[in-house]
C-alpha cells in the first residue's frame, strides 16, 4: 500500500493548519539534521522512534511526516497509517523538494 503524499505547495497553502495546531508537521529525520535546517513549526520525532511518540500528537490532527527526500517519511507514514492513525500524509520529495520549492527552513546553527 502507498502512504497518502502532499506537495510542498499543498503544505504551504495550509500552513495556517499548522500554524493553528490543526495539523501537526513532524520531522523524521535525526537531531543534528534538525538542527541544521528543519520545515518551520515542525517537531522532531526521528524515524524509529514515531510509533512511540505520536501519541503526543492529537489524533484528530491531519499529521505531515518528512525526512531528506521522503523515503523515510513515507515508510512512517504508511506505518502509522496501518496502525489506525488516520490523516497521516508524507510530504513528497521531503524537505529537498520544499527547499527547491522556494519554501523557508529554520537552523539551530
Amino acid at each position: 500500500m502507498t502512504p497518502k503524499m502532499i506537495s510542498p505547495e499543498e503544505l504551504n497553502d495550509n500552513f495556517d493548519n499548522v500554524r493553528s495546531g490543526d495539523w501537526s508537521l513532524v520531522d523524521v529525520r535525526d537531531a543534528f539534521d534538525y538542527r541544521a535546517a528543519h520545515i518551520p513549526m515542525a517537531a522532531l520525532m526521528p524515524s524509529g522512534y514515531t510509533e512511540n511518540m505520536i501519541g503526543q500528537v492529537n489524533p484528530d490532527n491531519v499529521v505531515v511526516l518528512y525526512c531528506k527526500t521522503g523515503i523515510r517519511s513515507g515508510r512512517e507514514a504508511q506505518h502509522l497509517s496501518n496502525l489506525g492513525r488516520k490523516n497521516v500524509y508524507s510530504l513528497k520529495g521531503g524537505i529537498d523538494n520544499w527547499t527547491a520549492s522556494g519554501y523557508p527552513v529554520e537552523s539551530w546553527f
